[in-house]
């Protein structure tokens, strides 16, 4: 070939198109390289967790994942199928880590079809009030080599920021099915943790714990608590010597997990020398929280309704009898909706509760507050809740200055736990609180959860209890039980499961369009309400009119009564002309700004890439001249 030619851009092009074909096909063809992504959204939407990715790694034997979708059914509902799209993306992602194991199929239940006998099967539910004969199934059904079955019944956009969370989930399940270990340390008795027939037991909220988990009480002060252990349950503790403390300490350095349910006032009868209160002493500089020593938190933005407070107050003390609002309902934007535990919950019932104050030096571990009070709330000494009456409340609420910030009511945080104990306590047991140096902590990310209640549990306090043929049926009319169920199913979990966090939404929606829409509705607004009380003018001239007749003559209409009739229908005709008027504007602006968009894919794009080739080109070009007159200049050789 001779090196003075130059190279024609023609040739330039063919041999970058074999290039590109040739690395497209290597990389989709290659195990190493078909994970490689540049993730470039903003929270990196399309990226695996690390969590999620650990859990597919582990998998050794093929799982089946079910994907049932109806797509005809789904033609009407376009946020459904674009929300199906993106779980196909999340889907195929997690495939390419598990190493051939995950298989995915897509199938499409029709009416009486086997597909929909198979869903039915699954336990998938199709979307209500989707009409006879259409129902339309989006759900996921996983199984094992083993039978196991899993399912996620119904896959709602609403749900989208946890979905990577239910998938892993659900395969982790299908990975591990062994039964979880609960470890409980708690100074209420049998008869009031276990049993579901009192009012004032916990046994509704507490099933779990000894039907479908293995559970155990702890003695203080404790020993090493079983690496085993896959939550540590705290339920209105006892005081915690320093060995029991670092026990715990020791437990949470070695990935455990742990919930804590605390109370300043104890609601639930217990014998005379149970203390009626629980604290964070012990765990204060661990956990970064204590609870306000014998002081109850009074909220009126959060006080329940009078049926529910005449329900509760029939066992409450009379040093906790209610008329400050000590019984609150915890609800709406008082609920962290972007943790998993508190997503789906609609009202949280507590009496009693406490405040939890963070360390007063500011230096906190990370932490997510799962619901709080309102800036209305305040603190009260046990001791005077019985002293205020109602009117001086009402009055000192009123006159109440607004805090800063509510109160945390339940934080999830990372414990703050070291490799190595800091100094000696002086305890004879001292020894057992040294972690040997050279042993790294491995603390999982939001493995603690506090509660500055525990009377929430009490069965009476969320649910009613009703007899059905010799049957007793649990009717709940809050969601503390879901929130302690949660809590269980979520803790004590893998630490690679607990550490997915939430993603954000993956729909962007154009703020332009959104603009120009509320824009649009606002013009539409006001010209209806005009429209309204032109309508309520002339109806209240129409009617004055037929006053001042004769009763006889009120069914017959004036020539003045039918031309303001007329003249009324005529001012209806044009604005409602108006109205279709602004919605055609408005359709005009969207479609115009989907010209300016479809201008830029088409024509701006490819000119855009045609110039970087123009000119990667031209600087091969002119290497070449360069290379070429350096050439002429070199002495010619013999």
């Amino acid at each position: 070939m001779n090196r003075n030619s130059a190279p024609s851009p023609l040739a330039s092009l063919i041999w970058l198109a074999l290039i590109y074909v040739l690395f497209a096909w290597f990389v989709s063809h290659s195990p190493a390289l078909n994970r490689l992504r540049w993730d470039m959204t903003q929270d990196r939407l399309f990226t695996l967790d690390p969590g999620t990715r650990k859990i597919l790694e582990r998998i050794e034997e093929p799982i089946q994942l079910r994907l049932f979708f109806s797509p005809e059914i789904a033609q009407r509902y376009p946020a459904l199928r674009a929300y199906k799209e993106r779980v196909d993306k999340l889907l195929g992602e997690m495939q390419l880590y598990s190493h051939g194991h995950l298989q995915v199929r897509w199938l499409q239940p029709r009416p009486f079809s086997r597909e929909e006998d198979l869903a039915f099967a699954h336990g998938l539910r199709p979307m209500p009030k989707t009409g006879p004969g259409q129902a339309l199934f989006f759900g996921i059904s996983g199984t094992n080599g083993l039978d196991g079955l899993e399912t996620l019944p119904f896959l709602s956009p609403e749900q989208e920021p946890f979905l990577e969370y239910h998938l892993a989930r659900l395969i982790y399940r299908l990975l591990d099915n062994s039964p979880r270990q609960v470890a409980l340390i708690s100074q209420l008795p049998d008869s009031t943790l276990w049993n579901r027939d009192d009012a004032f037991g916990m046994g509704v909220a507490l099933y779990p714990l000894r039907h479908s988990l293995q559970t155990r009480r702890l003695k203080l002060p404790l020993g090493d608590i079983s690496p085993e252990t896959d939550l540590l349950l705290l339920l209105h503790p006892p005081s915690l010597d320093a060995a029991s403390v670092a026990a715990i300490r020791r437990y949470l350095a070695t990935g455990g997990k742990m919930a804590v349910f605390v109370d300043p006032l104890l609601i639930a009868p217990a014998p005379l020398s149970l203390p009626t209160q629980s604290d964070l002493a012990g765990l204060k500089a661990m956990l970064g929280f204590s609870l306000a020593r014998q002081q109850v938190l009074v909220d009126p933005a959060l006080a329940a309704d009078s049926d529910l407070k005449r329900d509760v107050d029939k066992g409450i003390p009379a040093e906790a009898e209610t008329t400050p609002p000590v019984l609150l309902t915890v609800h709406g934007q008082a609920i962290n909706r972007d943790d998993i535990l508190t997503r789906d919950l609609k009202r949280i019932n507590l009496v009693a509760a406490g405040g939890l104050m963070p360390k007063k030096d500011g230096h906190g571990q990370p932490q997510r507050v799962l619901w709080h009070s309102s800036d209305r709330a305040r603190l009260i000494q046990r001791q005077q809740l019985a002293q205020l009456d109602a009117t001086h409340w009402q009055a000192q609420a009123g006159d109440a200055p607004l805090n800063s910030q509510p109160y945390a009511l339940a934080v999830r945080l990372t414990p703050a736990v070291t490799a190595s104990r800091p100094a000696s306590t002086g305890n004879q047991n001292a020894a057992a609180d040294i972690i040997a140096d050279d042993r790294q902590p491995t603390v999982v990310p939001g493995s603690v959860v506090l509660v500055a209640d525990t009377d929430l549990l009490l069965n009476h306090t969320w649910t009613r209890r009703s007899v059905d043929n010799g049957q007793s049926v649990y009717l709940a009319f809050a969601d503390n039980g879901t929130f302690f169920h949660h809590l269980l199913d979520h803790l004590s979990s893998s630490p690679d499961l607990i550490a997915i966090p939430p993603r954000h939404h993956a729909d962007r929606p154009f703020t332009r369009v959104a603009r120009l829409r509320q824009r649009s509705e606002k013009k539409f607004h006001q010209t209806e309400q005009r429209l309204i009380a032109q309508l309520r003018e002339t109806e209240r001239v129409l009617n004055q009119w037929q006053q001042n007749k004769d009763p006889q003559d009120k069914l017959i209409l004036t020539p003045e009564q039918q031309q303001e009739l007329q003249r009324f229908r005529q001012i209806k005709l044009d604005i409602r002309e108006k109205l279709r008027a602004v919605r055609r504007d408005f359709d005009q602006d969207v479609a115009a700004l989907g010209r300016i968009v479809l201008v830029f894919n088409l024509l701006l794009v490819p000119i855009g890439l045609a110039l970087v080739g123009l000119i990667s080109w031209r600087w091969r070009r002119h290497r070449w001249r360069k290379s070429r007159r350096a050439d002429n200049d070199r002495p010619g050789e013999a």
